[in-house]
């Protein structure tokens, strides 16, 4: 049984979770959200549609469908995907066809499991392990290959509070603003403010958990006060920042306690 740390990773627009399971109340999400029983079944559960459980190693969730994870095991992984970059397509071709948009199982199913595995007990640096979980799944590398992209999202990582527009950065990159916009998504597969704000948002969670407040999280990461944070974050992961902290939080707890 794996017994190593969480690891939470946020790349592009994307967010994955691996460790001790978290309850995962009944939540819609505004993206695509995978999980993934790393030693046991994954259930889930649709209050809405249906009073049937479906049961699966792996489950992708569509954006907008209401639903409830119950985990069986002691260690998952949850992956966030937003649609645009393709990713939802992508493990849609790997997964087998359920019920109300829902897709079960994975073709790599094996390898998935061992390399979100390998990611907890090896400790796996942030871009090898982000290149890990894009290779077994098949999703497409989210650097950008323009340099004048790449610098742009350079500059917002650096500073994710900083004032980013597209009229400052397209007139750094010698882009007319409707240029670096189609440039933007080509290179990266989504649009620019989408993009910015998942890196936000990212830096917004890495900074309350090192022990900053919601508040403090929030400015430094371009969010005007925590509400503005806690609105955007429910709105794509379904739940709010203090929730996410406080569900690792025990999870941490309950892990050291094993």
């Amino acid at each position: 049984m794996v017994q190593g740390p969480i690891v939470q990773m946020s790349w592009g627009a994307r967010l994955l979770y691996v460790g001790p399971p978290t309850p995962h109340h009944a939540h819609r999400n505004s993206v695509g959200e995978l999980c993934v029983g790393l030693d046991a079944p994954v259930h889930l559960r649709l209050p809405v549609v249906s009073d049937k459980t479906l049961t699966s190693r792996a489950i992708l969730v569509p954006p907008g469908l209401k639903h409830e994870f119950v985990f069986e095991g002691r260690q998952i992984a949850c992956l966030f995907v937003e649609r645009q970059t393709g990713d939802r397509d992508a493990l849609y071709r790997a997964m087998d066809e359920g019920p109300f948009g829902v897709r079960l199982g994975h073709a790599r199913l094996d390898d998935l499991v061992a390399t979100l595995n390998d990611l907890l007990l090896a400790g796996a640096d942030l871009r090898q392990g982000k290149a890990m979980v894009e290779r077994v799944l098949g999703l497409r590398s989210l650097r950008a290959t323009d340099p004048r992209i790449a610098e742009a999202i350079d500059q917002i990582r650096r500073d994710p509070g900083g004032d980013h527009s597209i009229a400052r950065l397209a007139r750094e990159a010698s882009l007319s603003e409707s240029r670096f916009r189609h440039a933007f998504r080509a290179s990266t597969g989504v649009a620019f403010k989408r993009y910015r704000l998942w890196l936000r948002l990212g830096n917004a969670m890495r900074l309350a958990q090192q022990g900053l407040n919601l508040t403090e999280a929030a400015h430094h990461s371009g969010f005007s006060s925590s509400a503005h944070l806690s609105s955007a974050y429910r709105n794509i992961f379904g739940m709010t920042p203090s929730q996410f902290i406080a569900l690792t939080s025990a999870a941490r707890q309950k892990q050291q306690r094993v």
